[in-house]
């Protein structure tokens, strides 16, 4: 019979992924006491491909399977939040999986250190079992400015929170993509964190051709849902006098990544809120190197947004050409 209080509750939402379910689920018990793991497999959706996959894992008694019909990570990943009975919970996606050591280590630190949240590294690997290399990290010690860093902070497989700590935060069913992103500013905005780092790797984010909320398409995708919640975290911090200088410029820079980004697709909207940017932060500009070059770097960057626009326009469109001809590559860096 299976612990009711265990040490760690991982979440695995699963959506027509089931090639990839298995392999989520052995990372998260492999290397573990019986009494000191579950695993909530959420089926989310009318999908039914999971059921064949989960049979081997039939009355195993640190697994629980609880679908829902609603078709939404966030849901899932929700739903098995209400479930969960550890001190300590992580979130997994199913295409994603644990590095045992690097996790085993991790809840310990964790134990050891009282510490409210305890984000590790991550590898990024391909379809082709290649690992890319190790995701960035942000080289800061504050939880605010980590959750706005363009990095793999956020990818849910690289973090385990103090359950208790969470005060039932829910991630946003709203937002259909970088919903990673959101539930960490949501994070950030709650309180201040007792973080800690595990400077070793603890899972793989897996990269492959097929579906992922965490993937921006630059051209299709509207990240303005995004935007609007980098303002209300500025405006939460700012009512809660928890505003400092190193975070009106991690702010300030969030908004200039997606404007940049997107500059070409929306360049008066776009340059509506690098404007805001600024007025955040008089010091923030994109993070492309090209703004630091030595004889670029005293112009104002929307005026070189829009200098640039005709070529960045031509380029979006030969790439697009490129991919439609030769393929696009699923493959991007953190």
């Amino acid at each position: 019979m299976s612990n009711p209080t265990p040490l760690v509750s991982v979440v695995i939402p699963t959506f027509s992924r089931p090639q990839f379910l298995s392999r989520a689920i052995n990372s998260a018990l492999k290397g573990m006491d019986k009494k000191d793991i579950e695993v909530i497999v959420v089926p989310n959706g009318p999908d039914r491909s999971w059921q064949d996959t989960l049979t081997v894992f039939n009355n195993h008694p640190q697994i629980r399977i609880a679908p829902i019909e609603k078709a939404h990570a966030n849901a899932a990943r929700n739903h098995g939040l209400k479930l969960a009975n550890g001190k300590y919970i992580r979130f997994l996606d199913d295409d994603d999986y644990l590095i045992v050591s690097g996790a085993i280590k991790q809840y310990q630190l964790l134990e050891d250190s009282q510490a409210e949240c305890c984000s590790g590294l991550l590898l990024s690997a391909d379809i082709n079992g290649s690992v890319l290399g190790q995701i960035s990290f942000p080289e800061t010690d504050d939880f605010v400015c980590a959750c706005l860093s363009v990095s793999g902070f956020t990818l849910p497989v690289g973090n385990v929170f103090l359950r208790s700590a969470l005060h039932q935060t829910l991630w946003d069913e709203k937002i259909d993509r970088q919903q990673d992103n959101a539930w960490m500013m949501r994070l950030a905005g709650l309180k201040e964190w007792n973080w800690i780092h595990y400077n070793e790797p603890v899972g793989v984010w897996f990269q492959h051709s097929g579906h992922r909320t965490s993937t921006v398409r630059t051209a299709t995708d509207n990240p303005r849902p995004i935007v609007q919640i980098v303002f209300d975290l500025y405006e939460l911090l700012d009512r809660k006098n928890r505003l400092t200088a190193a975070r009106r410029l991690a702010i300030a820079n969030a908004l200039w990544h997606y404007a940049h980004r997107f500059f070409p697709f929306s360049p008066a909207y776009w340059h509506h809120i690098a404007k805001e940017a600024k007025r955040i932060s008089s010091a923030s500009k994109p993070s492309h190197p090209m703004f630091s070059y030595p004889y670029l770097n005293h112009f104002d960057p929307l005026m070189l947004e829009w200098a640039m626009l005709p070529l960045r326009r031509t380029s979006h469109f030969l790439r697009k050409v490129r991919g439609l001809v030769f393929g696009f590559d699923y493959r991007r860096k953190l």
